[in-house]
């Protein structure tokens, strides 16, 4: 792992403005950057090591077929068990905590659209992409063969591999069976007359083929298990619904005490997106899990599965997995399981009712405001006092939202609290920090107390925002999402310059060359997770910020340079992450790319997840009106801008709130191309710049001024 202070990306970005801090000029100093970039390249995409062979697929590598002679510490069972039909809980937490020695909690099934077969390619994979990026969506279901010699073949395997071939990623179908094939490990699956046989994908190699497959009755399954276990390394295994099933996994746990047993539900129903429940025997003695892949206490991935077991077996785990071991974790009770599950649940079907919510009180306070003002004769003062209270209320809209994350108060409580609170904040802003410097208060703020919550309590909080990281669809578990990464990059970048405004600043651009390092050290470093986006983001924001208020022209050599910053953050963020221990998604899979080749399908898949976002509903139509929208304020900016520099106020006072503007359109487009979310990305930057400049037109009328 490559290690050193942070983020020196935004050093360099920002010094595109503010050469003059050194005793180089420009040009030395962004012939340093393209150099410094070229070299980061190619370090990047050079082999970390070797990738170990698959070969398993070939018809020479079946497996074992002899009896394991491994300790039994060193075996494992994955046991499956139907859920409830249609509930919006994981119930099974309440019945599964009662199993002796097991650790319990929720896991994430699938990336998105949930399917019992998905799940089951995820975890016998190791490793997931967006189901949106498969064709079809939804896989079509392999059948089951049972060879004379006691093995089997799924039917239609041939196309769930070409399936996962096409998308952009390492998702290798059969991958957990074809690592085991390769050591020499026994895996056998069983089955139980009139249940479906999804559970053999988890067993299958990547060919399609199970080494040892047998089907029995329910009365007779439990001993099958146990025999089976006497002998293989590895045993899959349906067990029924409800009392039967509980009763077959508490009784091998007591009669195979040092075997590891992992049990998971698996719910018939694929009907809604969820968090399903999973117990572990054989990590420890704390009754809690978690991975490295969330880094939250009491949820993994399905994807961690694989690694777990093959951690157990000491078999290597192959560089295409994704996944990390299960580990030990301080216990939650089924109760703290099902509420957090519930606060999680809801944070996608409550964003847009919430923000419906936000219109109608905020729109009826506002209306409200100005009828009392037009009552009152000050039309003219009360709208524009609007406007400043409407601009900084959605500034201090995230603070408000991680408040209501740790209260996890009912829609209606919520929707209060969020739009009377901000705009209470609002209005004591705009009477205590003098127009146009109100920014800079409530964005300090909102990055200070997701700063604390990710110190005090692994960003928890964050977490169950509803700017958060959505873990229910899975495809971030922790740390900064693309949505609330916009919101802290454009909202800081205005805050910045406004907070120089009207100030006689000798170098306002080495100001934004501080905050970007402050910035990008906070979003980069790996245990807040913003990763490669956020930086991205920052860097592009701050340094045309820089540029802007620097006065410097767009030359071809500045322009390479500023392409060539991106480059240097993806550097700098492996750097962080190897100081920090942060071990971030990027460095998983950017650093640990085995060369170019790999870099270029993470890109893909980046960008033909954004893509796929576009095209669903009318997300494209807004994506349109917001190009539009930033198109025309960069055209109108001087009419924008125009009461900046009302009453005589000095335009070079007034510039860094002019940069921030430019800093903030910058970072909304680049980081839009930059994320897989880049539709998201530039509907909340346009909105949060649109408010930000209602703001600034909220200037009180000069009669009015001091």
């Amino acid at each position: 792992m490559r290690s050193v202070p942070a983020r020196c990306t935004g050093i360099v970005a920002a010094m595109l403005g503010v050469s003059r801090l050194t005793r180089f000029g420009p040009r030395a100093i962004i012939g340093f950057a393209l150099l410094a970039s070229l070299s980061a390249l190619l370090l990047a995409t050079m082999p970390a090591s070797a990738a170990k062979p698959t070969t398993c697929g070939d018809e020479d590598v079946r497996g074992s077929t002899e009896p394991s002679n491994a300790p039994r510490s060193e075996r494992a069972t994955l046991l499956f068990i139907p859920g409830p039909l249609r509930t919006p809980r994981p119930a099974l937490t309440a019945d599964l905590e009662q199993l002796p020695g097991f650790s319990v909690g929720l896991f994430s099934p699938t990336l998105g659209r949930y399917t019992p077969l998905q799940m089951m390619l995820d975890i016998s994979q190791g490793s997931r992409v967006a189901t949106s990026l498969y064709k079809p969506a939804i896989p079509p279901r392999p059948g089951l063969i049972f060879e004379q010699d006691g093995s089997g073949r799924m039917v239609g395997w041939a196309g769930l591999v070409d399936r996962a071939n096409a998308v952009p990623g390492d998702v290798i179908p059969g991958l957990l069976g074809c690592a085991l094939a390769e050591a020499g490990k026994k895996v056998d699956w069983i089955g139980f007359n009139g249940v479906p046989t999804l559970s053999a994908v988890a067993a299958a190699d990547t060919a399609g083929r199970l080494q040892s497959v047998r089907s029995t009755s329910q009365r007779n399954l439990r001993a099958d298990i146990l025999d089976a276990g006497g002998d293989a390394d590895l045993v899959v295994a349906e067990l029924p619904a409800g009392g039967p099933g509980y009763g077959i996994a508490r009784s091998l746990a007591l009669q195979d005490p040092a075997r590891m047993i992992v049990v998971v539900q698996s719910p018939p129903d694929p009907a809604r997106t969820r968090l399903l429940t999973l117990a572990v025997r054989g990590i420890g003695s704390e009754g809690g899990i978690s991975s490295r892949t969330t880094r939250r206490t009491g949820l993994v991935a399905a994807t961690d599965v694989a690694p777990t077991i093959l951690d157990r077996l000491k078999v290597p785990q192959p560089s295409s997995m994704q996944g990390q071991p299960i580990v030990e974790a301080p216990r939650l009770s089924a109760a703290e399981l099902n509420e957090m599950n519930d606060r999680l649940a809801l944070i996608a079907g409550r964003r847009a009712p919430l923000g419906k919510d936000v219109l109608v009180l905020g729109g009826f306070f506002l209306l409200v405001l100005l009828l009392v003002g037009r009552l009152a004769g000050r039309s003219r003062e009360t709208a524009r006092l609007a406007q400043r209270l409407i601009g900084l209320a959605v500034l201090w809209l995230p603070f408000f939202l991680l408040v209501t994350a740790a209260l996890r108060p009912s829609r209606a409580i919520e929707a209060d609290v969020v739009v009377f609170g901000s705009l209470l904040a609002a209005y004591l802003t705009d009477r205590l920090i003098p127009w146009p410097r109100g920014p800079w208060l409530p964005a300090l703020v909102v990055l200070a107390a997701h700063g604390l919550d990710f110190i005090l309590l692994g960003g928890e909080l964050t977490g169950e925002s509803l700017l958060g990281s959505n873990p229910l669809y899975g495809a971030r578990f922790f740390g900064v999402g693309n949505e609330l990464e916009a919101v802290i990059c454009v909202s800081a970048v205005i805050g910045c310059g406004a907070a120089m405004s009207g100030r006689s600043l000798a170098r306002p651009a080495r100001w934004f060359a501080f905050s970007c390092v402050a910035l990008a050290l906070y979003l980069g470093a790996g245990r807040i997770g913003a990763d490669v986006g956020g930086v991205i983001f920052a860097a592009a924001a701050f340094g045309a910020a820089a540029l802007y208020v620097a006065r410097l022209k767009i030359t071809v050599l500045r322009a390479l340079a500023i392409v060539a910053v991106p480059v240097l953050g993806l550097i700098a963020i492996g750097l962080l992450d190897a100081v920090s221990s942060g071990e971030s998604h990027l460095t998983r899979t950017v650093f640990e790319a085995q060369g170019p080749g790999e870099l270029i399908t993470v890109v893909e898949r980046r960008f033909r997840a954004s893509v796929e976002g576009a095209r669903n509903g009318g997300v494209w139509v807004g994506v349109l009106i917001s190009l539009g929208l930033l198109a025309w304020g960069w055209v109108k900016r001087e009419r924008v801008f125009a009461r900046l520099t009302e009453g005589g106020a000095s335009a070079d006072e007034m510039r860094p709130m002019r940069a921030g503007f430019v800093g903030g359109l910058a970072g909304t487009v680049v980081g839009a191309l930059a994320n897989d979310s880049g539709p998201a990305i530039l509907l909340i930057g346009t909105i949060y710049l649109g408010m930000c400049v209602l703001y600034v037109r909220g200037r009180q009328p000069l009669a009015q001024n001091g």
